[in-house]
């Protein structure tokens, strides 16, 4: 018998991992990494007397059978096996705010997978170990993961096919489980929660605007980047107060919207900071500026505003740089330009 769950993995396998990119891929399978750790402990009070859960355990919670000493050193690592992601992807500087765009679209996930009852769960957790093998083989395919600076994702992901897909593997040890609770209807929403959160993500990261890549070089990007980074807290600090002093000076009527100044410069600072972190990551860049965008449509902002905005944060990056500025300057407005099209493009949806 034919399942729908099953066609709903297959869209799962079938996905277009190549147009996800490096760090949603990462960023998904760390979130539903979070989520299977969290399922995984449910299944056991559920079921605390099953001896293949308590074998899987082993492999899977507060394990050291993750360990990559490229990005981790020679100490062992010990953790559930989505804090090994989370330390890499750490010490590669990727960091999720809790009250991001991404995280908002994890947590709707998050929450529907919780809605479900224990042992609906447990039955998710068994599927996952008889069906993902095949997602992450696909992920694996779609990427040129070898070439990229994640090699700890498909280490990651290799590590998992081989512990699920093995002889006495998870899928074996979890069989007569699954077999016990199976509800072909409680996995066909389980993969429909699943498929959603992968395309919101999807669609959280679409847009038409001109990245920096397109129009910098790496080299280019990466000066940009290093650049921006030597600015001291307190360089930094001046730049946004003297851009909030000249906005408002230009364009008295823009006070109302900053009745909280020193908290909006505060604000403005760590999302460009985000933006300048996240150059060559610039799908993580996409949801939180268009996230920006819905939130400033309200205030009735035209292209002219957009246009004073950058022409006052180059004077003020100017004015606290000095001379060293003119060489990057043509290269800020590039940034500039790619971050605030896309809150025109999510204002204009």
């Amino acid at each position: 018998m034919e399942y729908t769950y099953k066609t709903k993995v297959e869209h799962l396998r079938n996905f277009a991992w190549s147009k996800f990119g490096f760090e949603l891929t990462m960023f998904a399978n760390l979130i539903t990494g979070f989520e299977f750790a969290e399922t995984f402990k449910v299944t056991l009070k559920e079921f605390p007397k099953n001896k293949g859960l308590r074998q899987m355990a082993v492999e899977e919670l507060m394990t050291t059978n993750l360990q990559y000493t490229q990005l981790l050193g020679e100490g062992t690592f010990k953790g559930d096996h989505y804090q090994f992601l989370e330390a890499c992807m750490a010490k590669l500087g990727m960091h999720f705010a809790e009250k991001s765009a991404l995280m908002r679209i994890a947590n709707k996930y998050l929450e529907k997978v919780r809605s479900l009852s224990a042992q609906e769960r447990a039955l998710t957790l068994c599927s996952r170990e008889k069906e993902l093998a095949g997602v992450f083989k696909q992920i694996l395919a779609a990427l040129d993961w070898d070439n990229s600076p994640y090699g700890f994702y498909k280490y990651y992901a290799e590590m998992h096919i081989q512990l699920d897909t093995q002889d006495g593997g998870h899928g074996d040890l979890i069989e007569g489980l699954m077999q016990k609770i199976f509800d072909a209807d409680v996995l066909d929403r389980y993969y429909q929660f699943r498929l959603e959160f992968i395309l919101e993500l999807m669609d959280a990261k679409m847009s038409s605007v001109a990245r920096p890549e397109d129009l910098m070089s790496g080299e280019e990007m990466l000066e940009l980047q290093n650049y921006y980074d030597s600015f001291a807290d307190e360089q930094s600090e001046k730049v946004f107060h003297i851009f909030y002093q000249k906005v408002i000076t230009r364009v008295p009527a823009l006070a109302e919207l900053f009745p909280h100044v020193k908290a909006q410069e505060g604000k403005l600072r760590a999302m460009v900071t985000y933006a300048f972190a996240n150059l060559f990551r610039w799908d993580l860049v996409i949801p939180e500026f268009h996230a920006l965008g819905r939130f400033h449509k309200q205030f009735d902002l035209t292209a002219a505003h957009f246009d004073l905005v950058g022409e006052v944060l180059i004077e003020s990056l100017a004015e606290v740089a000095g001379p060293t500025f003119a060489p990057m300057q043509k290269r800020f407005v590039i940034a500039y330009t790619a971050q605030s099209g896309l809150m025109q493009e999510a204002m204009a949806a």
